[in-house]
């Protein structure tokens, strides 16, 4: 039994994917045996990923920004698919296929559910997607590669319900680490450090992606130059673009990174804070952790800063592609990081992070600035003297 992790929604219109399903893939598979009849291509549906608690400005949790990890991935084939093709194309991979709203019989529409061995960095996302539409020679639909898309559950009108097709294959579930591992042929340089890292990271993101980038680079083998070159390019694509001068320090952060000092309960806590950068503080002397809502920032009472430190220990997992060499070690590492005296650890480790802690003559600097969302987090806290 293969365990399988994934938010239902209620329809497209559903501000919230709060409804974290823990089952197995055998015991999804059987739900898809029979087609709901609808009227319209709307109703239950579900998304591959697992959430945080940060919604976006419209209060939405379902947004590509709240992805904690992808749990599988979900093929969309229109283009004429046929049972066939596909199960030759998939040969050895655990998944189900079905047919969706619009199959007819001129032209077949299947969509594939693929579990992962294990959740991934939902930064993984665009590789994925790469390495199955080269699979199935460009054509799949281009926005399989956004991880909180959702994905309807199986329904048809009540006249094609004849035309309903469904199977699945016990195979092995897809491990996005191992077989997106750029030590391996078919994981090309463009695949891995520039369609994944060329997408316009948001702002917030932009320090860890770059980070990371730069790491896939030297463990590549790509030259230096060149590596800044392509990390000053991906600054460029940021939004809003990240500054040169930072980029470039990214790129000699990378170089400098020994693989031994990742594997440390130290190491993860300046993950997190590298992850969260100027969006959680500590002040000491309240015992509190502080974190940026985007309009003020917020005493943590509710255990936030461990969620964040919990994602963190998720995206250890994409670390492996920046370190084949490692991939065993950090596998290992990644695993016990999840236990609570490891989480516990990073939180506290944290504290003390260059950056992190804040004196209570800090905070509100300025108190003719009102909570706006145009007010920028570090304007609210004067820096020490």
């Amino acid at each position: 039994m293969v365990p399988f992790t994934y938010n239902r929604v209620s329809g497209a219109r559903a501000a919230s994917a709060c409804d974290q399903v823990a089952t197995t893939f055998e015991t999804f598979v059987e739900g898809l045996s029979e087609p709901k009849i609808r009227e319209r291509k709307d109703g239950a549906a579900i998304v591959l990923a697992t959430f945080g608690d940060r919604p976006n400005s419209s209060g939405n949790l379902r947004w590509d920004g709240n992805v904690t990890a992808i749990t599988g991935f979900a093929l969309d084939l229109d283009a004429g698919a046929t049972e066939e093709d596909i199960r030759a194309r998939l040969t050895g991979y655990m998944y189900a296929a079905h047919t969706t709203y619009s199959h007819s019989t001129k032209q077949g529409k299947w969509r594939v559910i693929l579990p992962f061995s294990e959740p991934a960095d939902p930064a993984l996302a665009h590789a994925v997607f790469e390495h199955f539409n080269e699979l199935f020679d460009g054509r799949l639909d281009a926005a399989c590669k956004n991880p909180s898309r959702l994905y309807y559950l199986p329904a048809c009108p009540k006249d094609r319900r004849p035309l309903y097709r469904w199977f699945w294959e016990s195979g092995t579930p897809f491990d996005p680490v191992a077989s997106l591992n750029p030590g391996k042929a078919s994981a090309s340089p463009r695949r891995l450090e520039i369609v994944t890292a060329l997408q316009g990271v948001k702002e917030g993101e932009r320090d860890d992606n770059l980070f990371r980038l730069a790491c896939k680079l030297r463990a590549s083998g790509v030259p230096r130059e060149q590596a800044e070159e392509l990390v000053q390019a991906a600054a460029a694509e940021c939004s809003p673009p990240f500054d040169p001068d930072e980029a470039h320090k990214k790129v000699a952060s990378a170089w400098r990174y020994a693989a031994n000092s990742m594997m440390t309960d130290l190491a993860n806590s300046q993950r997190l804070v590298r992850k969260h950068a100027g969006r959680i503080r500590h002040a000491f002397k309240f015992r509190r952790w502080m974190f940026w809502d985007g309009t003020r920032w917020r005493i943590d009472e509710d255990g936030h800063v461990l969620r964040l430190a919990r994602q963190t220990v998720m995206s250890i997992y994409s670390e492996l592609l920046s370190n084949p060499e490692h991939a065993q070690e950090l596998l290992k590492h990644a695993k016990a990081s999840q236990q609570a005296a490891r989480l516990e650890a990073m939180e506290r480790l944290a504290r003390t992070e260059e950056g992190v802690p804040v004196a209570p003559d800090q905070l509100d600097a300025n108190p003719w600035l009102l909570g706006t969302p145009q007010v920028s987090r570090t304007a609210q806290i004067s820096p020490v003297v």
